[in-house]
């Protein structure tokens, strides 16, 4: 990882603060990110734009997904390292908000931008190191699977009662993992049972830090 002092050591136009530093969405760097960021980041975002019958967070919705893909992924598959890909699936938007998929369509810039910082966070973590192609391409595929089965339960569970999304199913098995006052710390030990043990402790002193 590169010395954190070389980041920048102001606010620039494009540049937001996240706690280990100012990450610059024209020119993100891995050092500016931690996981405690990113824990503490989706713990505070709403899914569905904060307009369901119950308070749910990105990083509630994230655990979820993990959990899932796991339980849906085939016994050969390395467990941990689908787990750390689901749970960081979203992990854009603790910087980026979570914006709808409706409006990302207009939004092609958003995109870009929201694909150059998953790159970077993935390569902050190791996300995709030693994966081969294929095995990457299996992961991503189940994650996706398991994102809709959280997405579906989601709906069923908080969203409006009697109306049916188009595309939306109803969940044939659970999606949902609630750890309302406490996601951000659920987040980290999930990240650190799956693959970031390294990452932990700074974490969990970063989060401390965040709630005294």
């Amino acid at each position: 990882m590169s010395d954190a002092s070389q980041l920048p050591d102001h606010l620039t136009p494009t540049a937001i603060w996240t706690g280990g530093g100012f990450l610059d969405f024209a020119d993100p760097r891995p050092e500016a990110i931690r996981l405690a960021d990113i824990a503490v980041g989706l713990a505070m975002k709403p899914r569905w734009g904060g307009l369901l019958r119950d308070a749910y967070s990105v990083a509630e919705h994230s655990i979820a997904v993990a959990r899932v893909a796991r339980q849906i992924a085939p016994p050969a598959m390395d467990l941990d390292r689908l787990g750390l890909l689901a749970l960081m699936h979203d992990a854009t938007e603790a910087f980026m908000s979570d914006v709808s998929t409706p409006l990302k369509r207009l939004c092609p810039d958003y995109r870009e931008i929201e694909h150059r910082l998953d790159a970077v966070i993935a390569r902050r973590f190791g996300l995709t190191e030693t994966v081969d192609p294929e095995t990457l391409c299996d992961m991503r595929m189940i994650v996706r699977d398991a994102d809709r089965i959280a997405l579906s339960s989601e709906w069923h569970e908080f969203g409006p009662r009697g109306v049916a999304l188009p595309g939306v199913p109803a969940p044939q098995r659970t999606g949902v993992f609630r750890c309302r006052y406490d996601a951000a710390w659920s987040f980290v030990t999930f990240a650190a049972e799956w693959g970031l043990a390294a990452e932990r402790d700074a974490a969990l002193r970063a989060l401390w830090e965040v709630s005294r």
